[in-house]
């Protein structure tokens, strides 16, 4: 509470994981300062909790009762309705406009999470087909939508799995929905909601197994599921092993009939996961023919000083940023999980198996440096709080038993304190005004430590202002971004844009230029400074770079109709042709090479005494 009061008094970007009061209006803030201070008294708190328990209990047992499945699907379709009420209204956090781009390009797959952006490509698809939506930021809100909605379904039966009373059934859940992760679920524009989908999903079924000595086969095939959402996933990999370990205890068979049992059950996920990979058409090689494969995922970067990284693992900047980490996704987790300390001796399996899924994936979050230094990338990190969350009220649940007044009054404090996290982010970022204002704040304040963060930043920010005519403060924006690194070409790129729009056509050669002396090999610098030349009717001119973008991409169908458009206009009717034979190959059914290779061939059939009998074969 004292933090979330001081980061709205002082604005500090040091508190940015509960800054978000800064931009409610102010009835709100008092009402969420007042129900945050009256729950800490203790007397209010077990008040509170006589007379919600009873309710909340009535009404879980109610959702219980209807068969279960439907309950849980009632409750989930619930969540999925409030998601999609107070979805993110802008999508400047994270790689949102970047991933938008991209897929609008026909990119499907990516190194880091090859499932999770294929997911977004065939929501895309699926409602192109459907209902003619043909925008990609619908499919990451929908994709993101779902994937709340699958873990809200999940959570309802994790928590009748772990808690034995309906209290502690009542807790665990309301607990695991009022943890930031959730905001992951508010149409959130990034690949990471069905990670935590995933995740949540391998924790039950692990849960399930460990509880009724089950077949490891289907928490090993969540878990590979989760890796292919995000390869950083992989930290989990020694939770699977202690799986595979307990699976071996309560096996019959001889050594032999265990061994081979324990192949099946390994790789038979495997072979299923990968034949799934193969079914929707997806490359595995993808997952190390680059750079940024498992091994630049799951190895701390440390580097200090470069565009990328700004600071080494455990500096203060370093803390700072984790700590913000946990105010944001997890705000009780550390006292919670605290009572491990007195409790160490008496950890059940289940237990013992989500201390094991903690202390790697909070390990990965404590010495991972990321790409961009974007305030920790607190998204991709959302999933390592599960199961450190579970662990701590799997403890606390125990412990609470010698102290029930004091269990009560926790309860409620735990429920409050979650939701006076989570729901300001909701609200701020429901409200496009709200949301822009915070984004700029975090660009004028110093939370961004990369100088390829703050770049990166700005140059989103200048997009959002483009897309909506706004030239003048995407100009702005661009040059402050220029001034932190004057070496991204995207910079020049997206100032050419605009200068042409505004018809000023000699800074727009001088930065089309630019970009393309820095980015040479670029297919998105050669290919916009090629047509920028062309509609200048610079035909001659343009020939090289488009040319350049067919060296780099041979495959790049618009820039071979574009050239053959060029060969007409400069009366090599040979190349021309080649061009359009090039499109007809790779897409039968393009009309428009189609129709202008014909139109060639019957002026060849009208005109055989023209000059463009010695052009074409």
């Amino acid at each position: 509470m004292i933090l979330h009061i001081l980061a709205a008094v002082s604005g500090s970007g040091l508190l940015w994981g509960v800054d978000f009061w800064s931009y409610l209006p102010p009835l709100w803030a008092y009402l969420l300062a007042g129900l945050g201070l009256v729950a800490s008294v203790p007397s209010v708190g077990q008040a509170a909790f006589s007379f919600l328990s009873p309710k909340l209990e009535r009404l879980f047992r109610f959702f219980e009762g209807r068969k279960s499945y439907l309950g849980a699907l009632l409750i989930s379709a619930a969540a999925g309705l409030l998601f999609w009420i107070f979805r993110c209204r802008i999508h400047l956090l994270g790689d949102g406009q970047l991933l938008i781009r991209n897929l609008d390009n026909g990119i499907k797959v990516s190194e880091n999470e090859p499932l999770s952006l294929y997911l977004n490509w065939l929501v895309l698809k699926l409602f192109s087909f459907l209902n003619n939506m043909s925008d990609a930021r619908e499919a990451f809100q929908i994709t993101s939508l779902v994937s709340g909605i699958i873990f809200i379904f999940v959570v309802f039966w994790l928590a009748r799995r772990m808690g034995r009373t309906l209290f502690e059934r009542v807790l665990i859940f309301i607990v695991l929905i009022t943890l930031g992760i959730v905001e992951l679920f508010f149409g959130y524009v990034e690949t990471y909601p069905p990670l935590n989908a995933a995740v949540i999903f391998y924790i039950f079924l692990a849960v399930r197994m460990l509880q009724d000595k089950g077949a490891l086969f289907w928490p090993a095939s969540a878990f590979l599921l989760s890796v292919l959402m995000h390869l950083s996933a992989m930290v989990m990999f020694p939770s699977l092993v202690f799986l595979g370990l307990e699976w071996l205890k309560y096996q019959k068979e001889n050594r032999y009939g265990k061994v081979l049992k324990l192949v099946v059950n390994i790789f038979g996920p495997g072979a299923m996961i990968g034949l799934l990979m193969y079914a929707i058409g997806m490359d595995l090689g993808v997952l190390f023919s680059s750079d940024k494969s498992i091994a630049n995922i799951i190895i701390p970067l440390v580097e200090e000083g470069s565009k990328e990284f700004n600071y080494h693992v455990m500096s203060i900047a370093h803390l700072t940023d984790l700590s913000n980490l946990v105010l944001l996704l997890a705000p009780f987790m550390v006292p919670l999980c605290s009572l491990l300390i007195w409790r160490m001796k008496y950890l059940s399996r289940v237990e013992w198996f989500l201390l094991v899924v903690s202390v790697f994936s909070l390990g990965f979050v404590v010495i991972f440096n990321p790409d961009l230094g974007f305030q920790r990338d607190w998204d991709i990190f959302a999933y390592a709080f599960i199961a450190p969350t579970l662990l701590g009220l799997s403890l606390f649940i125990e412990q609470a038993k010698e102290d029930m007044r004091f269990a009560r009054y926790a309860a409620v404090l735990m429920v409050v304190v979650g939701g006076i996290h989570v729901v300001p982010w909701i609200l701020v970022n429901a409200d496009e005004k709200m949301s822009l204002a915070r984004y700029e704040h975090i660009l004028s304040g110093g939370s961004l430590h990369s100088v390829h963060a703050r770049a990166f930043a700005y140059e989103e920010a200048a997009i959002y202002y483009r897309d909506r005519k706004l030239f003048e403060q995407a100009e702005s924006h661009l040059k402050k971004a220029l001034v932190i690194d004057k070496d991204f070409y995207r910079l020049y790129l997206s100032l050419a844009y605009i200068y042409k729009t505004q018809g000023k056509y000699d800074e727009a050669m001088e930065y089309y230029k630019t970009a393309v002396l820095l980015e040479p090999w670029s297919i998105n610098a050669n290919f916009n400074f090629a047509l920028f030349l062309y509609d200048m009717n610079l035909i001659k001119e343009s020939l090289n770079y488009f040319l350049k973008v067919i060296e780099i991409a041979p495959g790049h169908l618009s820039a071979h109709e574009y050239l053959g458009s060029v060969y007409i206009r400069l009366g090599e009717y040979r190349q021309a042709m080649e061009s359009y034979r090039r499109i007809l190959e790779d897409d039968p059914a393009n009309e428009n090479a189609d129709y202008n290779l014909k139109n060639l061939k019957l002026l060849l059939e009208l005109n055989p005494e023209s000059s463009v009998v010695d052009s074409i074969p």
